[in-house]
């Protein structure tokens, strides 16, 4: 008998029962929307080689800030080096380059070219950054510093030295190298 009383209590609960449903189906259709449109514009958080410091990169657009310590540490693996330490320094900026087989030849080729010359004149350097440029509409970032120089005979020179990075940044907001210049 009891339970034939409550019957009318239950149909008003059903409805508000659906109509609290329908709302939460409601809520989970938008934010599933929500989700799907922030997910759609990525951004990639990247931390460069020996920093400690990560930068953000949306798409192919990457900050100044990872193009100067990306520039730090590839400028010192070329030109902070010793003849004991060349090979090493020079196989590290071989992941930065583009993946295009000529480009990474050239590259290697020069790499090799001014290992060897470092090596036979027992070259010992230092570079110093002093200054960062990006030219985004180029392409292009450049590092410039001083450059002190050290041979066996303690023949010390220090000059002003530029190194040029040509790069593209891929679809993974990776950047690579493309054309590496120095001027002396």
């Amino acid at each position: 008998m009891s339970f034939w009383s409550n019957w009318d209590k239950m149909f008003e609960e059903n409805r508000y029962l659906k109509v609290s449903v329908l709302a939460l189906s409601a809520l989970a259709v938008v934010q599933a929307l929500a989700n799907y449109s922030i997910s759609s514009d990525k951004t990639t958080i990247l931390i460069p080689a020996n920093m400690t410091t990560s930068y953000e990169a949306s798409g192919v657009k990457l900050s100044k800030g990872y193009f100067n310590d990306v520039g730090d540490s590839l400028s010192n693996l070329i030109l902070t080096i010793s003849p004991s330490n060349v090979e090493e320094n020079f196989q590290k900026i071989l992941p930065w380059i583009v993946e295009d087989p000529k480009t990474i030849n050239g590259i290697r080729q020069i790499l090799m070219e001014q290992a060897q010359t470092i090596k036979d004149n027992d070259i010992y350097q230092a570079f110093y950054p002093m200054k960062f440029d990006v030219y985004e509409k180029q392409k292009r970032f450049v590092v410039r510093g001083i450059l002190r120089r050290t041979n066996a005979s303690t023949v010390t020179s220090s000059t002003t030295a530029t190194i040029t990075f040509d790069f593209v940044v891929n679809a993974n907001s990776k950047l690579r190298i493309t054309k590496i210049g120095i001027e002396q």
